[in-house]
């Protein structure tokens, strides 16, 4: 089995999308800047380079961290023993219902980084 950080990785790179931007009208000084993403049939237009050039900026960025929440679904063995070994002293339970699952949570992230 892999690491956790080899599957992010991974997931990141596979999520990655094609696209190509093409100047489609120049009329009167007015410029219409199409964008078509692989796989997509309908094209979006923009009035700049840079809008398109933005939209897949963060069309990209949205399906990587999708894709990297995704492959961090199915913990490793060594994150469930991190979170299996979390202790909170009284003070720390007392502080509210969901302070063992942040505690958790947070001990299998740092074991998934460790790896």
């Amino acid at each position: 089995m892999s690491t956790m950080i080899e599957r992010v990785a991974t997931a990141i790179d596979e999520a990655d999308v094609g696209y190509h931007i093409n100047l489609t009208k120049l009329v009167d000084g007015v410029s219409t800047y199409t964008l078509r993403y692989h796989g997509v049939s309908d094209p979006l237009e923009f009035d700049s380079y840079d809008g398109a050039s933005e939209h897949v900026h963060l069309t990209r960025n949205e399906r990587r961290a999708r894709a990297a929440i995704e492959a961090m679904r199915e913990p490793t063995t060594e994150m469930l023993l991190a979170g299996d070994l979390t202790v909170l002293t009284d003070e720390e339970i007392h502080r509210g219902p969901f302070e063992l699952s942040k505690a958790e949570w947070q001990a299998m992230i740092d074991a998934a980084t460790k790896e």
